[in-house]
């Protein structure tokens, strides 16, 4: 069986499914290969075993968990439009199964005529994806974006749907959940988190995080603790 279907049979048999949930969060290899190269069966029976989960018990074990390095400037997500990436890109991908470059992935999503402006929408929306698992992204130049199995499979949910699964794909990324995790254990500062930034990047970059962090937060249990952090530059 499958990661997830190990992990279901936990839930169901009532066997402490802590380190399940730390391996999903951590990315583990077990946790990813059903997503990114997983059939339809595999891709149904995450999505059900994540979306059945109360989002509060993946909260529960952040709090602890250790975040394994300080952020880098790569680790900070920039994007113009979060449906773009958590949905959109995956719907033009099913009509190009060979995949496509940033350049034409920018310009289907948002149909500039400049090549430059082209490429770095169609490089953050892509990488945006890529944190939920939802496509690949090849090492070649220029580079490909793919969908994997379970970008398509979520395609057939609406956002509204696949809300609750999103919200516990984007913990795993290290940006949110350093934030996250400071937030849950007191009061965090977006400055300190990504100090390895430049003043005039972590302005430019802080709304797309504030974006994460609230998308993972609001309408749940802990979204109080949203007022705890300090986005302040």
């Amino acid at each position: 069986m499958d990661f997830y279907s190990v992990w279901a049979e936990m839930r169901e048999n009532g066997i402490d499914d802590r380190a399940a949930i730390t391996a999903f969060l951590s990315r583990s290899e077990q946790s990813v290969h059903p997503l990114l190269l997983g059939g339809e069966s595999e891709c149904s029976t995450a999505f059900s075993t994540l979306d059945s989960i109360p989002i509060e018990q993946f909260f529960e074990v952040a709090e602890f968990m250790p975040i394994e390095r300080a952020l880098i400037p790569a680790d900070v997500p920039c994007f113009s439009n979060f449906e773009n990436g958590a949905s959109r890109l995956n719907e033009l991908l099913e009509f190009e199964p060979e995949g496509l470059t940033f350049s034409d992935a920018g310009y289907q999503l948002m149909n500039s005529v400049k090549p430059g402006a082209r490429v770095k929408y169609g490089e953050n929306h892509s990488k945006l994806a890529a944190m939920m698992s939802l496509v690949t992204i090849s090492s070649s130049r220029p580079a490909v974006v793919k969908a994997t199995p379970w970008g398509t499979y979520l395609t057939r949910f609406d956002m509204k749907r696949k809300d609750n699964v999103l919200k516990k794909l984007l913990i795993r990324d290290i940006c949110v959940r350093t934030i996250v995790k400071a937030a849950l254990n007191g009061p965090a500062t977006y400055r300190e988190a990504v100090k390895a930034l430049s003043p005039s990047t972590a302005l430019r970059r802080r709304t797309n995080v504030k974006c994460l962090v609230d998308f993972v937060l609001a309408g749940t249990e802990r979204e109080d603790v949203l007022s705890r952090i300090d986005w302040e530059l």
